[in-house]
């Protein structure tokens, strides 16, 4: 029974792609359940609670302290993802700054080896 199942997978093409994609998107998966929970596990009780609260619509039992800590983490994970994502570089004098739009076409150019005649900006 299994060998035929794996013979009828590996003579068609489509359920092969299916399930190379379920091993894809599971890793996908589980690589995002890991974070949320490593990210779960480094919050403080009462941002947790916070969090739960939100999460399940009861937006008016939240306080204003914890709303602040709530804040504060959207925040910094929001600035975290825009500092990632920003073509930047770091001077001589420690300073770091934005990279205009011809400064960070001619890194990307290097650093692949491409010949691009644009960067995309988010």
């Amino acid at each position: 029974m299994l060998t035929t199942i794996m013979t009828a997978i590996s003579q068609n093409a489509a359920l092969g792609w299916i399930v190379r994609r379920i091993f894809d998107w599971g890793g996908w998966l589980l690589s995002i359940i890991g974070g949320a929970l490593a990210l779960w596990s480094q919050l403080d009780p009462v941002t947790q609670a916070t969090l739960l609260t939100v999460l399940q619509g009861n937006w008016g039992e939240v306080t204003l302290g914890s709303a602040f800590g709530f804040a504060a983490l959207v925040i910094s994970q929001w600035r975290s993802w825009r500092a990632t994502v920003k073509p930047q570089v770091v001077d001589g004098q420690k300073h770091r700054r934005e990279l205009t739009d011809a400064e960070a076409l001619a890194m990307n150019n290097a650093a692949t080896g491409h010949n691009q005649t644009h960067i995309q900006r988010r």
